[in-house]
């Protein structure tokens, strides 16, 4: 009996030890369960935090996009824009082009057909101004000589009634066959019949008062002590003249000089004579 109570304990000892084996291996199972659990639950977190930054990153690429989009289409609309201003830049400047050729051809036309209205003004060899006609010799004679040739032509020693004409006359002197600054040119006034009673060859007195200066007076445009004198006009005479130099006999001659008048002995010189023109007032 007692052998039989025994052996009962031993096994139900050797059942204690099997139970409680099995409760480790459980719990090592368990964990190890757990710890899997775990690091998925890890792996799973960091599934969804790179899921939420890719979202994020989608969402912000996708503004990117959009932006990059419309800043794309005002390029677009920019570039069309300046096309369009730079066509129409380049069709006024056509314009205008067209416009200053056709200016140019109506300046030429209107500068050809005046040459050829003035030309018809004045016989050959003669040019035209203000109504009248102009020769100017390349000969050179006396002033008595020089106004009587210019009779013969038919016409008289030049008779200079205004600033623009002698203006006129002075240019033209200084223009082509060798002429220069340097020639002079008998012009139809003369005191020969009163020392200092200046006539023109029409035997009008030399009234105009920018043609009439006094005696010996040197002009200056600087100078306040001329202001009697009026600096204002545009003396016709030169500096001291008429000063009727005498060394080499009566200076009772005048000619015209660098767009200034002189009295001068009455040798040879060139000459300006003078017509009306042959179509005076068209």
């Amino acid at each position: 009996m007692s052998g039989e109570n025994q052996a009962k304990g031993n096994a139900q000892s050797s059942k204690k030890a099997n139970c409680c084996q099995l409760t480790v291996d459980e719990v090592g199972l368990l964990k190890l369960k757990l710890t899997i659990l775990a690091v998925l639950c890890v792996i799973l977190g960091a599934f969804l935090v790179a899921f939420q930054v890719l979202s994020f990153m989608r969402v912000e690429n996708a503004e990117t996009e959009r932006m990059l989009i419309e800043q794309k289409n005002r390029n677009d609309d920019l570039t069309k824009e300046n096309t369009k201003l730079k066509t129409g830049l380049q069709e006024t400047e056509r314009m205008l082009i067209e416009q200053k050729n056709r200016n140019d051809d109506l300046t030429n036309e209107i500068t050809k057909l005046k040459n050829e209205l003035q030309g018809g003004k004045c016989a050959d060899g003669w040019q035209y101004f203000d109504g009248s006609c102009y020769h100017f010799s390349t000969d050179t004679k006396n002033w008595t000589e020089s106004r009587d040739a210019c009779v013969t032509m038919g016409g008289h020693l030049v008779i200079i009634n205004s600033q623009q004409e002698l203006d006129f006359l002075n240019a033209r002197r200084e223009m082509g066959d060798g002429r220069s600054q340097r020639d002079f040119h008998w012009i139809g006034l003369t005191d020969a019949e009163e020392e200092g009673e200046w006539r023109w060859v029409d035997n009008t007195p030399l009234t105009d008062p920018k043609l009439v200066q006094p005696k010996h007076t040197v002009l200056t445009f600087v100078s306040a002590q001329y202001n009697s004198h009026s600096t204002q006009f545009h003396w016709f005479w030169g500096i001291n003249q008429p000063d009727n130099y005498k060394e080499w006999g009566p200076q009772d001659c005048a000619m015209i000089f660098a767009g200034k008048l002189y009295d001068e002995t009455c040798r040879s010189l060139k000459r300006i004579c003078e017509t009306k023109s042959c179509m005076a007032g068209v």
